[in-house]
């Protein structure tokens, strides 16, 4: 039925051109929309159904009375002495309540002490009756440990306004607000802002922002750019590699306007378009990857396509185009195999990760039908308008030297041993843990003013991000948690083990790694507080005390949104301070937390909510499907490579067998090489690298399919294998290696993102697709000789390739015609 399709649009190409132009022009506006509106972060909703943090987040979110939103910092860098800089807390704390803001601040926070009339009050640590500034307030906020080490620096460098978000929130818009007021911005940003705007410049020189909603944001703006320069360069790298192989701008404005820059057009449009009845369905920074494989995609077909018009002699272009339709099934076959590979991402159960897949074969399936329905309609249609081309011919890239690498072709035996190497490398480097699993969200910002505050955190032993807990009961109780004593004081134990050395000899006597606290804080610490200045005990003793010391802050001290944050009637948010970047930091810290509370606390439920907690659990379901995505990869590559022999060739099912494996080798070898560089490099695996090998079998898969098909189709001429395997690696070889130096340009791009993952995926996967060509060029006709010895091939009623047949002339033809004139393409 396809070919049916292709037949028709082709007899038909007038219209076929003005469908696809409607197409292009009509969709344009939801590509625009796409890009502008359809953003996902790289953490939203990305562990499946039934996961515990997932369960725990939304039990947190749902929690009745309580916001369990994130808060974004304001960092104020204060130079050593001036008691000015303190000062300003209170002026910008008043500006972000003049917007409508929660702020949690030295001007908020409050000191309860016995006043004059011998009532317990709080009095802000800024107000001028603490005198803030002078040794004896510095003591007092060192003995808070809801201020010091959380809006203060242990080395008194800096002090933080924390603006606690609104539950529901939306990151971006938020993000801009706080943007806008560390800028000093009064009104609407630009469009132009919008788009390229890519880092932070504060209005005062010590100022900066940092926590995640931040992060979330400078990832978008760089995104943004991304999303605009990445797909540019690629096109016009496509549109080099099109002029200089086809050898005619005509043939190569074409290819790129329609395989490439129309792909790229309908797959953000589709996005658009999935996007309003699945709202998850986004753009985010792993789409990077898609659009590169479409560029990698949309070249390799379109010279695929033009390369066997090009090749067909027939007296006009309508012509060649039916006669080529062959090679449509090389190119589908090709296809077949990327869009099965980009789904094989769903082993790993990270919604992020199986939206790329979704993305990347979306890309394939436009580039194939392009390619090979669209292509060929607009061409003869700017004929059909213009005038043919006065000479039609394609160059083929050879290299002289190439006949001088006879020595990379391995022995059978030797090619075995390569492949049970890069097995053992596999097992060795992934299995054992040398390449270990692991996020770190600062890379993707990392020179810009969010990074550099990071940096300046982490270099001063202070909490760079808040690790949130819920603690409840329990059971469910109908009463406020202040009225269950033994849990009140459960939960204000728990703490302060936190911060008193308990919790880290706990850790040496299980014998864990330490996990370092910088800072842990809740609602408790003012209730004992209040307690110790109205009681004269360190917690309340009854459930009467309890619930005064809570009617004291309700109307006093804690404004009503910031209360909802801190706490609700039956949950305690406990906030950790925590310094790391890497997702194993945050591992360490649940694998040490929750059993603790466990074994010490059985009275207590503490579960971790928030987006910084999902970071580990990712790295366990990237961990558990690295094995099944690499075994169901090879033999994705082998079985479909073997049926597509079986069939065209008319194997033996042990060869079939047998040559399937072969063809699957060099994706193989070519993991194994990724995963030595990793480890050279110090890389891990994480979203942004994980999905490589999903990309090499899309990109590196057609490689051993041309050097196979080539091979096969010598050895159904007539020849020896010898000489076919000659023929294939002299002749084939050199077009392959021409193959992998275009694919691995349209990777180019990527080294010029503005994420450093997104940058080091692009260097690996340039090495990995010269590793795969070995692996093609001279692992396969090697072991394909060895597979074939028992047999004469060629006596066997195999089907000959078609292009072969052009050139050779039905079948002879001389040597010297054979070598310069047979293309597999």
């Amino acid at each position: 039925m396809w070919l049916a399709i292709r037949k028709f649009a082709l007899k038909h190409y007038l219209a076929t051109t003005v469908i696809w132009a409607l197409l292009f022009v009509g969709l344009g506006n939801f590509a625009l929309k796409a890009f502008l509106e359809v953003r996902g972060g790289i953490l939203d909703d990305a562990l499946p159904m039934g996961d515990s943090i997932r369960d725990m987040a939304d039990e947190a979110r749902a929690e009745k009375n309580f916001n369990a939103a994130e808060a974004a910092f304001i960092i104020l860098k204060l130079p050593p002495g001036d008691p000015g800089g303190i000062k300003r807390v209170e002026e910008f704390s008043k500006k972000l309540k003049d917007l409508r803001r929660t702020v949690i601040s030295l001007s908020t926070v409050k000191r309860y002490q016995v006043t004059e009339d011998e009532e317990v009050s709080g009095i802000s640590y800024l107000s001028p009756k603490l005198a803030p500034g002078n040794d004896t307030w510095k003591k007092l906020v060192e003995s808070d440990p809801s201020v010091f080490q959380v809006l203060v620096g242990p080395d008194w460098s800096w002090t933080a306004l924390g603006v606690v978000l609104d539950p529901g929130y939306q990151e971006i818009p938020e993000a801009w607000k706080i943007t806008a007021f560390v800028e000093g911005h009064e009104g609407p940003y630009s469009l132009w802002d919008r788009l390229f705007k890519a880092d932070i410049k504060p209005a005062f020189a010590e100022m900066s922002v940092t926590g995640w909603v931040m992060i979330r944001w400078m990832i978008d703006q760089c995104l943004n750019r991304d999303m605009i320069f990445l797909p540019t360069i690629g096109i016009f790298i496509a549109l080099v590699i099109f002029t200089y192989a086809l050898q005619s701008f005509r043939q190569a404005s074409l290819a790129t306007l329609v395989c490439v820059a129309g792909v790229i057009q309908f797959q953000l449009a589709l996005v658009y378009l999935i996007h309003a009845f699945v709202p998850t369905f986004s753009l985010r920074v792993y789409s990077l990857l898609a659009l590169a494989n479409i560029i990698v995609q949309g070249t390799s077909f379109g010279l695929h396509k033009f390369g066997a018009f090009r090749e067909i002699k027939a007296e006009t272009s309508q012509e060649r185009f039916v006669r080529t339709l062959h090679v449509d099934r090389t190119i589908a076959l090709i296809g077949i195999i990327g869009v099965i590979a980009f789904l094989l991402l769903r082993t790993y159960q990270v919604w992020q990760l199986e939206e790329l897949g979704y993305q990347a074969a979306m890309g394939v399936v436009l580039a194939y039908v392009s390619a090979t329905v669209f292509l060929p309609c607009v061409y003869l249609t700017l004929e059909h308008f213009w005038k043919p081309e006065r000479k039609i011919s394609f160059k083929e890239i050879q290299f002289a030297w190439y006949g001088r690498f006879d020595w990379m072709l391995p022995s059978p035996k030797t090619a075995c041993w390569v492949i049970l190497g890069s097995v053992a490398i596999i097992v060795i480097v992934f299995g054992y843990g040398f390449v270990r699993v692991g996020t770190k969200p600062v890379e993707y910002v990392e020179h810009t003013e969010v990074g550099k505050t990071f940096h300046f955190l982490r270099d001063r032993k202070s909490a760079t991000d808040i690790f949130p807990f819920l603690v409840r009961q329990t059971t469910t109780q109908s009463k406020p948690f202040w009225s269950d004593m033994p849990f009140l004081h459960d939960a204000w134990d728990f703490e302060k083990s936190l911060r008193d050395g308990r919790f880290s000899m706990w850790q040496k006597e299980h014998h864990i790694s330490p996990v370092e606290l910088f800072g842990v804080s809740s609602i408790l610490v003012k209730v004992s507080e209040i307690s110790q200045a109205e009681i004269g005990t360190e917690m309340p003793e009854n459930a009467d005390q309890a619930a005064d010391i809570f009617e004291i802050m309700l109307p006093d001290s804690i404004e009503r949104d910031l209360r909802q944050w801190l706490w609700s009637t039956r949950v305690i948010r406990l906030n950790l301070g925590v310094n790391g970047n890497a997702s194993q930091e945050l591992r360490a810290i649940l694998d040490s937390i929750l059993p603790y509370a466990a074994e010490r606390y059985p009275n207590l439920r503490v579960t971790p909510f928030g987006k910084i907690a999902t970071f580990p659990n990712i790295d366990g379901y990237i961990g558990s499907g690295v094995a099944q995505n690499f075994v169901m990869s090879f033999l994705l590559v082998a079985v479909i490579a073997g049926i597509w022999l079986k069939i065209r060739y008319q194997l033996s099912m042990l060869k079939t067998v047998l040559s399937g494996v072969v063809l699957a080798s060099p994706f193989v070898i070519g993991t194994a090489a990724i995963a030595l560089l990793m480890l050279i490099l110090g890389m891990d695996l994480s979203m942004s690298t994980v999905p490589i090998a999903d990309l090499a079998v899309s990109a590196g898969n057609d490689f051993s399919i041309y050097m196979a098909a080539s091979f096969f189709s010598y050895l159904a001429m007539g020849m020896e294998r010898e000489e076919a395997r000659h023929r294939a690696v002299h002749h084939t070889g050199s077009l392959v290696f021409t193959d992998c130096v275009l694919n691995a340009c349209a990777f180019l791009p990527l080294l010029f993102s503005q994420f450093e993952p997104v940058r080091e995926l692009g260097g690996l996967m340039v090495a990995m697709l010269f590793v795969c060509y070995y692996g093609s060029g001279f692992i396969v006709p090697s072991l394909l000789t060895q597979v074939m010895k028992d047999s004469l091939l060629h006596q066997q009623p195999l089907e000959v390739d078609h292009v072969h047949q052009e050139a050779f002339g039905g079948g002879g033809g001389s040597d010297r015609n054979a070598r310069s004139n047979t293309s597999v393409r």
